[in-house]
């Protein structure tokens, strides 16, 4: 008999059926469903995986990606990508677009990962959605790690730490905690920040990622961060008259993907450019019209080499 992370038994098989009820018909989310029932939402990911796996559901689908395929071909061929999953929606919000697709969404990002995989996430409210939605993924001894530092002193829910922690809970696995500001007041700060046992600690899983879960960001979003001392508004006006289209992980590229200088750089605590390109898959995920530029700048510059975007997006990177 095949071994499950949940096992049905006829003692435990109307709470399947509830919680299949409560997910399919009654569109709670995984996490609604575990406040309910009072357990943790990678234990409902499991049961509803395990109500599939075991016949209790019975899904009948209707492939929204078969015409778009044509997109994708070209979209793959076009930028070099290992692979893509472009989700067809009519509305290109990260919670919508991560709700209704979460189960494409799981198995797309189940099927790169190996076990044993060292999985490295960014900040972004992109990837803390994709926390939130995500199911269960049936690989063993992975473990998550933030890519940066903190930042915002006034909580912001979508910082790399927030991202690795939900995620991790999520896939039941370890994860780490990187307990340092993204930039600090100085080089000199920075180096003997990194010389602390803990933050250095966490660092050094960096060279052993062997998978990115990367937000990519175009340039105006940081317009609303200057303020919260995120990022100063004559950074932003030089990466603007530099070329600057946006980022990923705190670098910024330009339309052709090089970096642009920034002083920033100096004192940032996280993953260097050299270190990002070296983890092997890197999976950028991102939605919107908005982002069209910086997704392509991404692209350009081999940042990623795995790509989950909305239909109406890809389309545009092909024009």
């Amino acid at each position: 008999m095949k071994a499950y992370p949940f096992q049905i038994r006829p003692d435990n098989i109307n709470l399947v059926i509830r919680i299949c009820r409560l997910y399919y018909e009654k569109k709670k989310s995984q996490q609604q469903i575990a406040d309910i029932m009072g357990v943790s939402r990678s234990q409902i990911s499991k049961i509803l995986i395990a109500a599939q796996d075991q016949g209790v559901v019975s899904i009948s689908i209707t492939d929204p990606f078969a015409e778009v395929s044509p997109i994708k071909k070209k979209l793959l061929e076009s930028y070099k990508l290992r692979d893509a999953l472009i989700i067809s929606s009519r509305s290109d919000l990260p919670d919508i677009i991560l709700s209704n697709a979460s189960g494409a969404i799981t198995s797309f990002i189940s099927g790169i990962l190996k076990d044993g995989d060292i999985i490295g996430i960014a900040s972004g409210y992109t990837l803390f959605s994709l926390g939130n939605r995500i199911g269960y993924v049936d690989k063993t001894g992975l473990k998550v790690t933030p890519l940066l530092g903190g930042f915002f002193s006034n909580g912001a829910t979508w910082q790399a730490n927030t991202n690795a922690r939900i995620l991790a809970e999520t896939w039941d696995c370890e994860y780490m905690q990187l307990h340092s500001p993204i930039f600090v007041t100085s080089p000199e700060l920075k180096e003997l920040l990194l010389d602390e046992p803990e933050i250095n600690k966490v660092l050094k899983e960096i060279d052993k990622m062997t998978v990115g879960l990367l937000g990519i960001g175009p340039i105006d979003q940081y317009e609303t961060r200057h303020s919260d001392g995120y990022i100063s508004e004559d950074d932003l006006r030089v990466l603007k008259e530099r070329g600057s289209v946006g980022g990923l992980c705190n670098f910024f590229f330009d339309a052709d993907g090089e970096i642009v200088d920034f002083e920033g750089y100096k004192r940032m605590i996280g993953i260097t450019p050299q270190q990002l390109m070296s983890i092997d898959t890197r999976i950028g995920i991102a939605f919107g019209d908005e982002k069209t530029d910086v997704i392509k700048a991404a692209l350009r510059g081999r940042w990623i080499n795995y790509l989950i975007i909305d239909e109406n997006t890809a389309g545009k990177l092909i024009d």
